[in-house]
């Protein structure tokens, strides 16, 4: 349809619904309808639609997996894992087979998440599926740290086969005069976002620059506010977002860095590719990576002995460079309200809360507050996030607490607060 073309479109619509209208029994139709009115962005039309054509009979896959794709852009993750398993028994497709286990990440099933993306990955060697395994592994409670070095490192191999891979000549270390700074570069898409950057900031804030000349290379708009950094005279700020990987590996070249500081991680998929290759003498991975990352590029990781364990260290990619107490740092440089009365004096009962989002509440997450609420049986336990607006997450959630012994009274469910 020619979506970028209103009229047209208005008119194509007009063709399908007239359609539509003298053939309302006539499944080819409807689903025609129904998929221009998805074209349009007329999601709820398109899924009214879609509803007329159950109502008729038998879907083909594709339609079933589309009407799951509809729930999906709605939030509606049980709904939609349930339409992308109906799709499924039409039919074994390695589209739905993603969507699924898209669908069962969202919902915090990361277990039931890496069944269906292994699958749409080692059978149909998808690459959107190794790179959702790859992402979601570490948070699975099934799965060992050699399970994921092994899909890390084999999503990793086939990214290197990608134009999205790294393909500029890896640097030769820079020759330094006696006494010249360090050049440290850090690599981010998140400089702009306040609240990710809180660790981050506390550290380059302290950076000495009489040793140290930072480089940041940021994906955010050159004009975006990086709130909470404290810039110093000689600190370089490269705005890198319209560059490749590539592109981007020649620019850290380019600048001389000595040692990049990837902050990205597997929480921006399109960076991943800077990492086939190393693209400075030095790079390593800190704060963001709650595993190994397998790409052969980066050399070190940064650790403590809480985050990776002696046992551990023999299934990371990387050397593990360990910090004392912490390998994080924070600082509150933001206004913090004063602190009051805990709120169990009056109500006479404690109440947790955690505003994690959905796809963090895995099974072992679920088992772990079980168990704090059966040990204070006067307790409450609030959640909320933004799955949670939905009833139907509500309740979907509330089960999982009630087959461990948890009544839905002492939970209470919200929905996330306005942006």
């Amino acid at each position: 349809m020619a979506e970028d073309d209103p009229a047209a479109l208005r008119r194509q619509l007009d063709v399908l619904e007239a359609a539509a209208g003298d053939a309302p029994d006539n499944p080819e139709a409807i689903r025609r309808l129904a998929e221009g009115y998805a074209a349009a962005g007329r999601q709820r039309d398109a899924l009214a639609t879609y509803n007329r054509l159950i109502a008729l009979g038998e879907l083909p896959a594709k339609s079933w997996n589309d009407i799951g794709l509809l729930l999906a852009a709605y939030e509606e993750y049980v709904q939609a894992a349930r339409v992308f398993e109906q799709s499924l028994s039409v039919a074994e497709t390695a589209v739905a087979r993603h969507h699924l286990g898209q669908a069962l990440f969202n919902l915090g099933d990361l277990d039931g998440a890496l069944k269906h993306l292994g699958i749409a990955a080692r059978e149909h060697d998808l690459l959107s599926a190794w790179l959702a395994l790859a992402t979601l592994i570490p948070g699975a409670p099934s799965a060992s740290q050699a399970d994921i070095l092994e899909a890390r490192r084999e999503f990793a191999r086939r990214l290197a086969l990608t134009d999205m891979a790294n393909s500029a000549p890896a640097p030769a270390p820079r020759q330094r005069a006696p006494g010249a700074r360090i050049r440290v570069g850090y690599v981010s898409s998140w400089l702009a976002s306040a609240n990710y950057m809180k660790p981050v900031w506390a550290l380059i804030n302290h950076h000495d620059r009489s040793r140290f000349e930072i480089h940041l290379f940021s994906d955010a708009p050159s004009d975006a506010t990086l709130d909470g950094y404290e810039p110093q005279a000689n600190d370089r700020l490269h705005t890198t977002g319209d560059l490749d990987n590539t592109a981007l590996a020649q620019r850290v070249a380019e600048a001389g860095i000595d040692i990049l500081v990837d902050l990205n991680a597997y929480s921006t998929p399109d960076r991943l590719g800077l990492f086939t290759a190393s693209p400075a003498p030095v790079s390593l991975a800190w704060f963001n990576m709650y595993a190994t990352s397998g790409l052969p590029g980066l050399q070190f990781i940064v650790g403590d002995d809480e985050v990776v364990t002696e046992e551990d260290e023999v299934h990371y990619s990387e050397r593990v460079l360990r910090l004392p107490l912490s390998y994080l740092s924070f600082t509150v440089a933001h206004q913090a309200p004063p602190v009051v009365d805990p709120p169990c004096l009056a109500r006479g009962h404690l109440t947790f809360g955690s505003l994690v989002a959905q796809y963090k509440i895995t099974s072992a997450v679920i088992d772990t507050w079980s168990e704090l609420l059966a040990g204070a049986p006067g307790a409450r336990l609030l959640l909320a996030n933004r799955a949670l607006a939905s009833v139907i997450h509500q309740d979907w959630l509330a089960d999982r607490f009630a087959e461990r012994g948890i009544d839905r009274e002492r939970l209470e469910l919200r929905g996330g607060a306005p942006v």
